[in-house]
């Protein structure tokens, strides 16, 4: 096979689409692999190419790939090459089981910013990909153009001002941010030779981002320093996210701009200092997590942070956020509550109609029935009053199996409901206290064996 360049029009210049899946009734030998485009004159991380570049690409043996044809478009609909099963005269070179096309970038193609399109046919029937980024052709011109400079600097709200001044014969152009690939423009058409702007710098990714400019013979004006862009949310750190125990505190976090962050809490004694608190590792939003092995009858402070891990030049960085506002929380006390005795009363027994089941035609699917219930009554007394907010008593019977009685006192009671006659049947009884309203501080739980249900 014969290499052969193919030259390129203003209006038919573009860049290849990096393909990754087609269906599979077009593939007759596996996946596809297309490599990223290369070349001397290509910037991917700005997704630019300069003119005077040929660049390429590399796609696995078209042959074996395909069925029929591939064809390459322009985003105009406009034809670039095609192969087809049995032809000769293929526009690119064979290396081993490569097929290599080249594309020479020309003077008269600096400003287009255009994709390329992927057809196939296998049995007539077609499919089709693209890739929606696309490549920007600048001049040959140098990027550090001594007679033109850019500016930037960004407030605590993230609002970047962007200044720019230029003493050549071109006017300012566009102005860009480019990070891992990823293009925006913050300004265009400027057509000045001194620019300020503002730009919401939270509108980017998160992470390291360059700083260019065009001028309008399209040469590059580059900022020489990485911006980067902050978190700026706090998290929403509250109490009701936690429930403290004797020894464990059990926490979540809010659900934040579906996971857009991960998430860091930081704990300490109040008599301790920050730098000695442990990190607990990032997790995803509403992800139950609990701490362990803390001190009973204690206070602690707490306080969080977004971070959010972000890759620049092959090396990984962690951007870190505001922290929240510090909350106080206690764990429980250390020993089950002293109760003084469990008791139940008023047991009675009736029957209960329960309902027949229909279906979405309102036809009985299940019929109603009959059955007998048991209600009883559970008074726990202790020694003394435990000096909490609440206590809560468990006992056998149907849902809720946890009942919450508020108040400090020496006596405290719940009714419950048993499904059968259940009078003189022996149950399980539990208790534990609640001591804040908001976060627990939950004792540990007493439990009372075969107490029988009593009239």
């Amino acid at each position: 096979m014969k290499k052969k360049s193919i030259k390129l029009t203003a209006l038919l210049l573009g860049l290849l689409m990096i393909l990754t899946m087609l269906p599979m009734t077009a593939l007759a030998g596996g996946s596809v692999d297309i490599g990223e485009i290369k070349g001397e004159g290509v910037d991917t991380t700005k997704k630019t190419i300069k003119a005077g570049s040929t660049v390429y690409v590399e796609i696995a043996d078209l042959s074996a790939a395909f069925g029929e044809d591939i064809t390459l478009k322009l985003k105009d609909g406009s034809v670039y090459c095609v192969w087809r099963v049995g032809e000769t005269d293929i526009p690119a070179s064979y290396t081993s089981d490569k097929v290599k096309f080249e594309l020479p970038i020309t003077s008269s193609d600096v400003g287009k910013e255009v994709t390329f399109f992927v057809n196939s046919r296998n049995n007539e029937n077609s499919y089709y990909n693209n890739n929606t980024s696309s490549y920007l052709v600048i001049s040959s011109g140098s990027s550090s153009n001594t007679d033109s400079s850019i500016n930037i600097t960004i407030d605590k709200k993230g609002i970047a001002t962007i200044t720019g001044k230029t003493t050549g014969s071109e006017n300012f152009k566009n102005v860009y941010a480019s990070n891992n690939g990823n293009r925006w423009i913050l300004a265009e058409d400027i057509n000045a030779k001194e620019f300020s702007i503002t730009y919401d710098t939270k509108k980017l990714e998160i992470g390291y981002h360059e700083l260019w400019a065009t001028l309008t013979d399209n040469t590059e004006v580059t900022f020489p320093k990485v911006f980067p862009t902050a978190i700026y949310e706090k998290p929403a750190l509250k109490a009701t996210f936690f429930e403290t125990y004797s020894t464990k505190l059990a926490f979540s976090t809010p659900n934040h701009d579906g996971y857009k962050y991960d998430y860091i809490l930081q704990m300490k004694k109040p008599n301790q200092t920050w730098e000695q608190a442990t990190t607990f590792e990032s997790f995803g939003p509403n992800s139950a997590k609990a701490i362990k092995k803390l001190t009973a009858n204690t206070k602690y402070n707490f306080r969080a942070v977004y971070t959010k891990k972000v890759t620049y030049g092959g090396k990984e960085y962690y951007m870190v956020g505001p922290f929240s506002k510090v909350i106080t929380v206690k764990t429980g006390p250390k020993a089950k509550p002293a109760v003084a005795s469990v008791t139940t009363s008023k047991a009675s027994v009736k029957d209960v109609w329960v309902k027949p089941i229909l279906n979405a035609l309102g036809l009985v699917e299940v019929p109603g029935y009959w059955v007998k219930e048991t209600t009883y009554k559970v008074t726990v007394k202790f020694k003394k009053k435990p000096g909490v907010y609440g206590v809560w008593i468990w006992a056998n019977g149907n849902s809720p199996l946890f009942k919450f009685v508020k108040g400090n006192k020496k006596s405290y009671s719940a009714t419950f409901t048993l499904t059968g006659s259940n009078i003189g049947k022996k149950i399980k009884v539990k208790v534990y206290t609640q001591g804040n309203k908001n976060y627990g501080a939950y004792s540990p739980t007493y439990t009372k064996k075969k107490v029988p249900i009593r009239k």
